[in-house]
């Protein structure tokens, strides 16, 4: 969450950044305090809700298996089925959990 917060701060007005580019945030009316506290807020929130969902129910879920479990595994955890794409891996996969 560290990480998240200080690559959004820089993204916002780092030396690289929205700021530095295109004069987006040099001026107060066009970036607030929110931008710099509720991505790395909103990320981590939502990354918290995809891992309570994975745990309270798609692993029961999965015990009927089929193609079903299958959906729920991407549908309730986009942030995980994206990274096991990027990593060349079934969207479904889970390293903890064989289906």
């Amino acid at each position: 969450m560290a990480w998240a917060a200080v690559y959004s701060a820089q993204f916002e007005v780092g030396p690289i950044s929205e700021a530095s580019i295109g004069n987006v945030g040099k001026h107060p009316p066009t970036m607030a305090a929110v931008d710099l506290v509720i991505t790395p807020l909103g990320g981590f929130t939502a990354m918290l809700i995809e891992d309570y969902l994975d745990k309270r129910f798609v692993s029961r879920w999965e015990l009927a298996g089929g193609k079903k479990a299958r959906f729920y595994r991407v549908a309730l955890n986009p942030s995980r089925s994206m990274a096991n794409l990027l990593r060349f891996k079934r969207s479904w996969y889970r390293d903890n959990r064989p289906l």
